[in-house]
């Protein structure tokens, strides 16, 4: 009887050490994969936050270079504005001077002579 006792008593150690051995590795096999789960979430979080950085750093740089263009073509409108301002005071100087002149001509000849001029 006490031979049984031992062996029972060795018997349930044996088990409770081998349910000890198997909870272990269960927690450990869990805790792994957990570890993965996060792992895995955080690198996908990661990855749509630099979509998402990289979306508005795109949509920003395309809105500079808007702006870029629109100012490029305002200053080149801005300049041939004041050329054609410019061409056109100087059109109407020499049309000034143009007829002042022929008014002082015609002033200097005889009436018949002032048609030839």
């Amino acid at each position: 009887m006490i031979h049984r006792v031992v062996t029972l008593n060795l018997q349930e150690r044996r088990f409770l050490e081998q349910q000890q051995e198997n909870y272990e590795k269960s927690m450990k096999r869990l805790a792994d994969q957990h570890r993965e789960k996060v792992a895995l979430l955080e690198k996908q979080f990661l990855q749509q936050k630099h979509q998402l950085l990289r979306a508005r750093e795109a949509a920003i740089w395309e809105l500079e270079e808007r702006q870029l263009h629109e100012k490029h073509q305002l200053a080149k409108r801005q300049l041939k504005d004041l050329f054609f301002l410019k061409r056109h005071q100087m059109l109407n100087r020499h049309e000034k001077v143009r007829n002042n002149s022929a008014v002082r001509v015609s002033l200097h000849f005889p009436p018949s002579l002032r048609n030839s001029c």
